[in-house]
């Protein structure tokens, strides 16, 4: 059988196969993970934009007031610096997700003076752990990271951590525990996005969340009637990526 690019592959319906030849190494071209990156993104913003309707009919209100961000063009603001002092590439879903989609917000906006909507029959936020992946900040990372140095002597560190999200405590608005994101350098094109609970690519957790009508915490939980019925609601039309 003939070999064929990633990008075509991708756009036949591989998604996943795609995707897991790049972790497993057995494709590693960065320019070509890019057209998929980028060809994956697309499909996450159309999904966002579609799970941001849905939520705000069931009077949902993001915590910054825009659960779908702007995109941002390459290259990004203080990615030279960033890549220079962790001496490696983003990775290229990572800069991807930035490029198409900005950011995601799907955290209740707990400043608000009516309690958020019960949309799974009692649930708390905190198990929710709803869907939120901050748009790039790299000029203040970096400046983050020099002051980490500074803090060690000039020394660099063999990693430096890339904060990415809240972790589930604070987006309960509860103080909690360290942000979820991911550690520089590492996998060059789909990244381990870390939290308390669990670890798995950048793009598997994207794939978990959208599962989930953007609340990746109900994977965790006992399946029920409701649950399923709302997940249901909220993800039709969506589509694979």
């Amino acid at each position: 059988m003939a070999y064929a690019p990633p990008l075509q592959r991708y756009q036949s319906g591989d998604h996943v196969g795609v995707w897991r030849g790049y972790q497993d190494g057995f494709e590693n071209d960065h320019g070509m993970a890019m057209e998929v990156a980028r060809a994956t993104m697309r499909r996450v913003r159309r999904n966002a934009e579609l799970l941001a309707a849905g939520l705000s009919a069931l009077g949902w209100h993001s915590l910054s007031g825009a659960p779908v961000s702007l995109r941002r063009s390459q290259p990004l603001p203080g990615q030279a610096d960033a890549e220079a002092i962790t001496g490696t590439i983003l990775p290229a879903a990572l800069l991807a997700f930035w490029e198409e989609v900005g950011g995601l917000d799907f955290v209740w906006d707990y400043n608000r003076k009516e309690t958020c909507p019960d949309l799974f029959g009692g649930i708390s936020i905190f198990l929710l752990d709803p869907l939120c992946i901050d748009p790039p900040k790299l000029p203040f990372d970096v400046e983050m990271w020099k002051d980490m140095m500074e803090d060690a002597g000039g020394n660099r560190p063999t990693s430096f951590n890339l904060d990415l999200a809240p972790d589930d405590y604070h987006k309960a608005n509860i103080s909690g525990g360290s942000p979820y994101g991911i550690v520089l350098p590492g996998h060059p094109i789909d990244p381990m996005f870390a939290c308390d609970h669990f670890s798995m690519r950048f793009t598997t957790y994207l794939r978990l969340a959208f599962r989930w009508g953007g609340f990746p915490g109900l994977a965790f939980l006992p399946r029920t009637a409701e649950i399923d019925g709302r997940v249901a609601e909220l993800t039709t039309g969506m589509e694979p990526f």
